[in-house]
């Protein structure tokens, strides 16, 4: 590919040699079809002149080669502006010395377009050697010999179902002749000293997210492309530039040098995607754009940029949407406004009216929305404000931007009604209007909260307690049956609208409708440990009858005698509750002083929590109803530490807590003190300044009501009794190690500081510290020395044949705990240097060829010594070498001379035993 493209430059390089061409441009694709797009490459160039200036056009494309990353390309032909003689189309202009181009592979975006082989990440880039001359920053202004290169990357995969397209702007996706972009990425002005701002004004027309920053201007041809930064000319980022991530509006404030620049504004597009495999919602990127832009700094002008203002909003599907912007110049120049956004491509589309003034200027947004609109990402609407020749009477223009957020969100079902049929709550309401509803959600909360959403606010809240409970599918399914609610209990519930996934978009709640749990069978009120002694705590149940008012139950229909039968099971969440404990039988439903009291006994509610339920019949054995609602004991947990006890509690109650209360019984007390009082959405405590290993007791009592006002209030159940000793069975915080290997002593030195003087919450029970060392990164730590002063935090390693290794200090509280073991490696400094030249002619000075001492750390090395023509000397694995300047074969006396030799050491290392390699020249002289 790099050969045919330099084959390429080389064919064009007569035309190019003083070519000023190439000013900003970006590429985009749209879906066709299956895994074809339609790419288009949108380019600015030095163009035709507006008001009879002198443009220096050097070059001219009818044509543009795109690279779409799977080893092939196409010429692409331009498609926009007028018919020259030979029918070819010649671009538009745009403003005065520029225009801009249109180049793509499917100009009617049917037929044509490109088809990829399949999923993948693709690379798509133009390149073209007639950069814009004079860049100011590209160093040296040595733009004019810097290729123009623009990319886009496109992920196509199966969670995107390939259907995917880049941000559009006007341009993406038209080529009319009356087309003029209103945001092209050239024309406008920066004065020095104030601040300049553009945005692209891009959209997904799928309502992906879009995230912005700022770029590098690339450059070199190829499928990776190449930064400036890693190549001369070195391209750079003046100070004060910024891109907003959201909105991609670029920011330069306080420009202090006149000339053209360039910048790039990368987009990132992030699809949602529903992916199978109980996965759910997930955002891929699907496409990398860099837009590569021109501003002019004009060192004459002495004008200030308009102020622009505008809204961020949320409108109903199907509400016209009135939105004005204010704009305030400050010259006498005529200011405009536009904007744009995609509000702007439907049809019927949004409208903008602005009346063009001096000085202040106001424009009305206006949009009827619709159902189709609806979805979770709001819509952009980019507002430009222009002072008209303002730009020091070149031609050009000052401008500002605003981007206004629109959220367009589905109405709320209506008329949700509720009503009480036995056992059960039968919802229903109205179809939601917006036939893109794929189903609704259905949320309830305990008690009549009454809740009216805020504006802009879509779903159920949470924060007030409602919990979804159930769906329906189809727009039509608007019916719900609640067969999990209890006896004596308000309920409130919403209905939200649900749209298709991905996008998820949920409605505005429903009108909130509230009502209560009629009472036809017993309800439990209690269920309170009364005593904790093993195996034989018991618990007090306490039950109330049913109500035999209207609308309750009705004793004709069930008639007496009446049984009230109680079951138990062990665990607070058993579903299972399968053993009868008690039942009580009366005649008449009225009759007095019939039990509705349990004590269970020989229980263990030390170790385990009880749940209990009760069944109702009529005629002695005929069951009315199922059960009612199941009620647990509070369960206590109590766990020691450093000082400190943890307590939490549970229970499964269909009554509400309010408050629970916690008592505690200190050491040596006769009895249990009140200790504090926690809410009842609190299900824990910290009991702290305790002392170490003395036992401390205690329980839990909760404060609880019905919705019921009838209903005996407040209700008091306590839990069982724990005891426990708080104990330190937290390890102190690792102390900080430092390790320094002395190579030249053979020593190393450890220093580390006392892990009470820095570690928040540790009570200065250091007892002592242990050294650990391995002489491998892989190998086993093993106790070196313990230390038992607090205060001797140093301690040296001495006598090493080897400074390489593994250490770890851990610190050793009163408790027997152990810090962490934190390794800190050091290495050995290996020292091994060969001489040049030996003597070995017998006078005992320089007659061996050795390394020069002292040497260090080396286990073993492989030498070999040849002669000129290759022949081998001498070879040895002693460190020492100790050549004789002999042929090793014959024994005979190598000649004066050069010796090349290659020398493997085998250096000692933290990581194990590592071989460098040693080449050099020997010369023997006699």
């Amino acid at each position: 590919m790099k050969k045919l493209l330099q084959i390429l430059a080389l064919l064009l390089l007569p035309l190019l040699a003083s070519a000023t061409h190439q000013v900003s441009g970006y590429i985009t694709f749209r879906h066709m079809h299956g895994l074809t797009y339609q790419v288009t490459i949108v380019n600015y160039t030095n163009g035709d002149p507006l008001n009879g200036v002198n443009c220096h056009i050097d070059a001219d494309r009818d044509t543009m080669r795109i690279w779409y990353g799977d080893g092939t390309s196409d010429l692409l032909y331009r498609s926009n502006g007028s018919l020259d003689q030979a029918n070819i189309p010649g671009g538009q202009t745009v403003c005065d010395c520029r225009k801009v181009n249109i180049y793509t592979n499917s100009p009617d975006g049917i037929t044509g377009g490109h088809t990829f082989p399949g999923d993948g990440s693709y690379h798509m880039w133009m390149d073209d050697q007639n950069r814009m001359a004079n860049i100011m920053n590209i160093a040296n202004q040595g733009s004019v010999s810097v290729d123009f290169y623009l990319f886009t990357t496109i992920n196509i995969t199966p969670a995107s179902t390939d259907s995917i397209s880049s941000p559009v702007t006007l341009y993406s996706n038209s080529f009319s002749q009356s087309a003029i972009h209103i945001d092209p990425p050239v024309c406008d002005t920066a004065c020095i000293g104030e601040c300049y701002s553009y945005n692209l004004g891009a959209y997904s027309t799928d309502g992906d997210s879009i995230s912005y920053s700022i770029g590098n201007c690339m450059v070199t041809a190829g499928t990776e492309p190449v930064n400036y930064g890693s190549v001369a000319p070195a391209y750079f980022i003046p100070s004060g530039v910024t891109v907003n991530p959201q909105t991609g509006t670029l920011l330069w404030c306080n420009p202090q040098t006149a000339g053209i620049y360039n910048f790039s504004i990368r987009l990132v597009s992030y699809k949602k995607v529903l992916v199978s495999g109980g996965i759910g919602i997930q955002s891929y990127p699907i496409d990398t754009i860099d837009a590569e832009l021109e501003i002019i700094v004009d060192g004459s002008c002495d004008a200030i940029p308009p102020k622009i203002t505008g809204p961020d909003t949320c409108v109903v599907a199907g509400t016209l949407l009135n939105m004005k912007y204010y704009a305030k110049g400050f010259d006498v120049d005529q200011m405009t406004m536009s904007a744009t956004g995609q509000p702007f491509s439907f049809n019927p589309s949004a409208t903008f009216k602005s009346t063009p003034a001096a000085k202040l200027d106001s424009g009305m947004f206006s949009w009827q929305t619709n159902c189709s609109d609806v979805r979770n990402n709001p819509y952009t609407v980019t507002v430009k404000a222009t002072d008209v020749g303002s730009g020091g009477g070149n031609g050009f223009s000052l401008s500002s931007y605003f981007t206004s957020n629109i959220r367009v969100i589905a109405p709320a079902p209506t008329n949700l009604a509720a009503k009480v049929q036995g056992n059960s709550v039968v919802l229903h309401w109205n179809p939601s209007i917006c036939v893109q509803t794929s189903g609704y959600n259905i949320y309830r909360a305990i008690g009549c909260v009454k809740f009216v959403p805020s504006p802009c606010q879509t779903g159920a809240p949470s924060s007030l307690g409602y919990v979804l409970i159930g769906t329906t599918s189809g727009l039509n399914d608007t019916t719900f049956t609640d067969n999990n609610v209890i006896p004596g209990i308000n309920y409130s519930y919403l209905v939200v609208a649900a749209y298709p996934q991905p996008d998820g978009s949920l409605s505005i709640a429903s009108n909130d409708t509230c009502v209560l749990i009629r009472r036809n069978l017993p309800l439990l009120t209690n269920v309170s440990v009364d005593n904790t002694s093993l195996n034989a705590d018991t618990i007090f149940i306490r039950w109330t009858r049913p109500l035999t008012t209207s609308g309750n139950l009705d004793t004709t229909v069930y008639p007496p005698p009446y049984k009230y039968k109680l079951w138990r099971a062990i665990g607070m969440n058993n579903p299972n509750i399968n053993v009868p404990i008690d039942s009580v039988v009366t005649p008449f439903f009225g009759t007095t002083g019939i039990d509705s009291t349990f004590k269970d006994v020989g229980l263990n509610t030390a170790a385990l929590s009880y749940r209990y339920k009760l069944s109702f019949y009529y005629n002695t054995n005929t069951p009315i109803g199922s059960t009612s609602a199941p009620a647990s004991s509070i369960y206590l947990t109590a766990k020691p530490a450093n000082r400190v006890v943890h307590l939490s509690w549970a229970s499964n109650v269909p009554w509400t807590d309010s408050t629970f209360n916690i008592y505690r019984r200190a050491p040596g007390a006769t009895g249990f003190s009140f200790l504090t009082s926690v809410p009842g959405s609190v299900h824990a405590y910290t009991d702290s300044l305790l002392a170490n290993l003395k036992s401390y007791c205690y329980y839990v009592e909760s404060k609880s009501f019905y919705a019921d006002p009838t209903i005996m209030h407040p209700l008091f159940d306590s839990s069982e009794v724990q005891c426990t000793e708080p104990k330190d069975t937290v390890p102190p915080c690792a102390p900080k190690l430092v390790v320094m290997a002395q190579c030249n002593t053979f020593q190393d030195s450890l220093i580390w500081n006392n892990p009470d003087h820095f570690c928040p919450g540790i009570y200065n029970d250091i007892l002592e510290y242990k050294i650990y060392f391995s002489p491998l990164t892989t190998g086993d730590m093993v106790l070196l020395k313990t230390v038992t002063n607090v205060n001797d935090t140093t301690f040296v390693n001495v006598n090493l044949s080897s400074v390489a290794g593994c250490y770890a200090v851990t610190a050793v509280d009163s408790f027997g705990n152990e810090s962490a073991l934190n390794t800190i490696c050091v290495d050995n400094c290996p020292q091994y240097t060969l001489p040049n030249v030996f003597t070995p002619n017998g006078d005992d000075k320089n007659d061996l060829f050795t390394p020069i001492l002292p040497f260090r750390y080396i286990k073993s090395v492989d030498m070999n010594i040849y002669n000129r023509w290759g022949q081998l000397m001498f070879h040895t694995i002693d460190p020492m070498i100790n050549w004789d300047g002999k042929d090793q074969t014959t024994h005979g006396e190598c000649p004066d001379g050069v010796y090349y030799y290659i020398c493997t050491v085998n250096e000692i290392r933290v990581t194990g035993v590592k071989p460098i390699t040693l080449k050099g020249f020997i010369e023997i002289i006699r």
